[in-house]
């Protein structure tokens, strides 16, 4: 939010745009982007249709041009200008509805300014607004993920008292926070509540049951909740054999852990950076089972893309010697037990 003194006429246009172009000790200024913070000051750019009484746009007029805006600022990821415009709204007394707090919500979600979401969706308690499903699942998803559980679990009492029904994603977003700060048994009452309900689970469901048990070393829980997924239906994506993996690199199960890895080879799934970065991470560096440094070259510093048929075969055959050297110790390891016993 700007303090409203940014909107004084005193102010010309060349001074606001030094809130976004000032670099150290120097000042750019863009000439388009003077023009379009000049319309949007001036509302040059709102509805062309008068009231015929008053040769004014109507108030719902404004209401839905300055919507308009802030969906195109929301689909830009332009926060500053969104912001911006809101403040303008309100010092025009230019009325919000629903619609426009979920832009600026979502917008600001999307750019982790989780301070300004939460001070939107108190605004529009305030105002005394209707607030949907949507609204409420991205509330409850930043309490959430800022392990703020009780304001989390107050929001969504508030929501089902508002008479929402939570859909499949709100109930993944209170799985996903139970299972990050370790309350398991939460987690699965709000998991069995969800089938009470007759919501049926997705693939993210149960890959965030998978990862939150993987993480803490519950290997059986972990197991039960891939085969649950595949029970339901449901096939199993590259999140659910990165959290597999992951989860058996954490308790050592290195075995199962190639096992898992030979399964996802069967599944077809194309991998990424992302997944065999995980790969490498959990299981080959922590046992020393890297056969090829080149192998770490390969995967730093690469963005989170699919591997290419050539990437993917240079892979294979470094995991492939990785597990061969992870047998000869295994070998190595049994003949000294049996020779001391």
């Amino acid at each position: 939010m700007f303090p409203s003194r940014f909107f004084s006429p005193t102010h010309s246009s060349l001074r606001l745009s030094r809130l976004f172009y000032c670099r150290s000790n120097s000042v750019q200024t863009s000439p388009s982007f003077l023009q379009r913070f000049q319309r949007l000051i001036t509302f040059e750019n709102l509805p062309t249709q008068k009231d015929p009484k008053t040769s004014e746009p109507t108030t719902i007029e404004y209401t839905q041009a300055c919507n308009t805006k802030l969906a195109e600022h929301r689909y830009k990821g332009q926060w500053r200008h969104a912001a911006l415009l809101f403040q303008k709204m309100s010092d025009q007394g230019i009325p919000k509805n629903t619609e426009t707090f979920s832009h600026l919500i979502f917008l600001m979600k999307s750019r982790r300014r989780d301070v300004d979401v939460l001070q939107y969706f108190k605004q529009m308690q305030i105002d005394n607004l209707p607030i949907d499903e949507k609204i409420y699942g991205a509330i409850i998803d930043v309490f959430g993920k800022s392990r703020q559980i009780d304001k989390m679990e107050q929001t969504f009492n508030e929501m089902q008292q508002a008479g929402i029904s939570p859909n499949i994603y709100t109930y993944t977003m209170l799985i996903d926070a139970y299972g990050k700060v370790g309350n398991l048994e939460d987690m699965e009452k709000t998991f069995q509540e969800l089938l009470r309900n007759g919501v049926e689970p997705n693939t993210s469901t149960y890959n965030t049951m998978i990862g939150a048990y993987g993480s803490i070393g519950k290997v059986e829980e972990m197991i039960q909740k891939f085969e649950e997924l595949k029970s339901a239906g449901l096939s199993p994506d590259l999140v659910s054999y990165s959290s597999m993996i992951g989860g058996f690199g954490k308790s050592r199960y290195i075995k199962k852990a190639f096992a898992c890895y030979h399964s996802f080879l069967e599944s077809g799934i194309q991998p990424t950076i992302r997944f065999t970065h995980a790969f490498v991470a959990n299981i080959l560096v922590p046992n020393s089972l890297i056969v090829d440094r080149r192998l770490e070259d390969f995967l730093f510093g690469r963005r989170n893309r699919v591997l290419s048929d050539q990437e993917f075969v240079k892979f294979k055959e470094w995991v492939r010697l990785s597990e061969e050297k992870m047998e000869r110790e295994f070998e190595v390891s049994e003949m000294r037990i049996k020779s001391i016993m």
